[in-house]
């Protein structure tokens, strides 16, 4: 009985001496830039800078400090934060990025964005809204 014991024991801790022992991956170099508190990160600090309507301030010390390609950590979720001409050239002019929101603009915004719609859906909804925004006399 001991000996069925230590073999299920031995043949149980296998899986787990395999994850321990396992060679990881190397980390991937991240750009430079402050990931703040765990969970808040920079949040807080551009929520403040928007409140008072200094958000492009903010963003423009952000960039003087870490460069042109930073991250940040909002609402949660690490964000990569491209600047510049070039970058701009990199996004728009590149048929393989895709202008798609990132997890923490979905998780406030939701899914369905008029800017994520195309076609005859963005018509529709932007006509919606033209009337919703129509002064009354």
């Amino acid at each position: 009985m001991d000996t069925t014991v230590l073999i299920l024991l031995f043949l149980s801790s296998l899986p787990l001496f395999y994850l321990l022992v396992k060679q990881k991956p190397p980390k991937k170099k991240l750009p430079p830039g402050p990931f703040g508190f765990p969970v808040i990160g920079q949040s807080l600090s551009l929520f403040r800078a928007l409140r008072t309507n200094t958000g492009e301030q903010w963003l423009e010390q952000k960039v003087r400090k870490f460069g042109p390609v930073l991250k940040l950590s909002l609402f949660g979720h690490p964000t990569v934060f491209l600047a510049g001409q070039a970058a701009n050239k990199l996004v728009f002019g590149n048929d393989t990025l895709t202008p798609r929101q990132t997890r923490s603009f979905t998780s406030i915004m939701g899914r369905q964005t008029m800017r994520e719609m195309i076609g005859d859906d963005h018509r529709r909804v932007r006509a919606a809204f033209g009337q919703f925004l129509k002064p009354r006399c």
